[in-house]
């Protein structure tokens, strides 16, 4: 018999939980209130499903809301791998604070943005060890959130939002548009205030239950009842539906072997046996490399002669010659300083003129501009959000590579200010 998976909801004020079978039916379901104690409220909840259930096929955490953070960016990204590796380069740009204790995960959305969300490391290690201590090990620690889309999803194939107590979500289709927590009636006027902002409204708005029913109504906005979807638990069983559907290119805050967690996974018996071949392969490396002693010892000599020739052509006036290749390496990283102390590794000029022709006609006002190791950010003002996102596609066009605009907010002086970065070729 298959055995279940148990998924773990973390609310504002209580902690709700499910077990499901293979098949997605409810076997099993509680509600606690939340403590300051993890380990102690896990216990309550495994306390609640044993002897029942000893083990489950997979745990689903659905980190709280005061947990994790996010921000929406305007990046033509549609590959989550991608999006993922700019991340770390924005996160100073997207949340205030030190960003060294968050675990950053992108999700491409529709129209040419994508989410980031950040979750607290400590809080992820928390649920871990609190997990472990229980003799479970998680599958997936993210948030129910981002599952609401499988949810509208089974309403409608058009744009529309779904509204619950804790949460509003968008989605087009089954893409997901735009995502906000809400506390009260003063945060769904925010996100409403968002979403127009962002080009992210919607057409029609279900709710799953009447929390905020009232507020909607006063806004102008065509309510529907969620029909036939069972609102009690139904973000358990979205999410449990997406870990079966598969997370690949979801927010995942277990993804890249972060946390370190009890128990072998498969993942982690996987690295065990890469690991014994890579000791085979060592072992028959060595072999061939004691074949191989003798006769690298001539070629090594043979080569030797060649770079004090070779070295003495370049430098004539040097006749003292104790070690050749280590006096060439010498030479070669001085010129490489030398270099590297005009240019850092990249052709300045034609930066500079890139950026210049890119502004044309469209009245940006490049503020400050910064290029390093091989990257140009700069920080820009714009007379509107089309001029902006005009300049971030003629900087597509030419010079740079991986444009993206970000942090596109509107200005006190009417226009809109921006940070761009971009990768900028190496010069030869």
């Amino acid at each position: 018999m298959a055995r279940p998976m148990l998924v773990i909801e973390e609310g504002r004020a209580s902690i709700k939980a499910a077990v499901f079978s293979s098949s997605l039916d409810e076997k099993a379901s509680v509600t606690i209130s939340t403590g300051a104690d993890i380990r102690a409220s896990y216990e309550k909840v495994f306390e609640a499903f044993r002897p029942r259930f000893r083990s489950f096929s997979a745990v689903i955490v659905s980190l709280p809301p005061s947990a994790m953070r996010m921000n929406t960016v305007n990046v033509p990204i549609t590959d989550k791998r991608k999006l993922d590796a700019t991340l770390p380069f924005e996160a100073k740009d997207l949340f205030a604070g030190d960003t060294e204790g968050l675990i950053l995960e992108g999700l491409p959305l529709a129209d040419g943005r994508a989410l980031v969300a950040a979750a607290d490391l400590s809080a992820v290690k928390e649920r871990v060890g609190a997990l472990s201590a229980l003799g479970a090990e998680p599958s997936w620690i993210g948030s129910s959130l981002y599952s609401k889309t499988i949810i509208l999803g089974k309403l409608t194939n058009k744009r529309a939002a779904l509204v619950d107590d804790e949460s509003i979500v968008v989605a087009d289709g089954g893409r997901p548009v735009f995502f906000k927590s809400l506390k009260d009636a003063a945060d769904l006027k925010l996100a409403l205030s968002a979403m127009k902002e962002q080009g992210a409204g919607a057409d029609e708005f279900f709710i799953l239950n009447d929390a905020f029913k009232d507020a909607l109504a006063s806004y102008g906005k065509d309510i529907r009842n969620a029909s036939g979807i069972k609102a009690d638990g139904a973000s358990l069983l979205a999410m449990a539906e997406h870990y079966k559907r598969g997370i690949k290119d979801s927010i995942d805050f277990m993804r890249g072997g972060l946390i370190e967690s009890s128990g072998a996974s498969p993942e982690t018996r996987q690295i065990r046996i890469s690991f014994a071949l890579i000791a085979a392969l060592a072992v028959l490396w060595a072999g061939y490399s004691a074949l191989r002693y003798k006769s690298m010892n001539a070629e090594a000599a043979s080569l030797k002669s060649s770079i004090r020739e070779s070295y003495s052509r370049l430098f004539p006036g040097e006749t003292r010659l104790s070690d050749p290749s280590h006096q060439l390496l010498a030479r070669s990283k001085g010129l490489q300083d030398e270099k590297g102390m005009i240019s850092d590794g990249v052709d300045l000029p034609e930066a500079l003129k890139a950026v210049a022709k890119a502004s044309e006609g469209l009245g940006i006002r490049v503020h400050e501009l910064k290029a390093a190791r091989g990257r140009l950010t700069a920080r820009g003002e714009a007379p509107s959000f089309e001029k902006a996102e005009a300049f971030r596609d003629s900087l597509s066009k030419g010079f740079f590579t991986g444009v993206a605009v970000t942090d596109l907010k509107s200005s006190a002086s009417g226009g809109v200010t921006f940070n761009v970065s971009a990768s900028i070729p190496e010069e030869r």
